[in-house]
């Protein structure tokens, strides 16, 4: 999912190491954004990715947009 958000031009905005546990495992939070012309509408991606040695990723998404 991270993949789709650079390519329509949503950037890293900030990374939580270890933010949040599911069955028993630690995740990163992830929160991507852009904002539009004028900066009328902010968009912004909330992902979590799984904390591993090899970096499997698992992502769960919300996609939010303000007016």
């Amino acid at each position: 999912m991270m993949k789709v958000a650079e390519k329509i031009g949503m950037k890293v905005e900030a990374r939580i190491r270890g933010a949040r546990m599911v069955d028993g495992e630690y995740y990163d939070a992830i929160k991507m954004g852009f904002y539009e012309k004028g900066g009328k509408s902010y968009i912004f991606f909330n992902g979590q990715e799984e904390v591993k040695r090899k970096m499997k990723a698992r992502f769960f998404f919300i996609l939010q947009m303000k007016l």
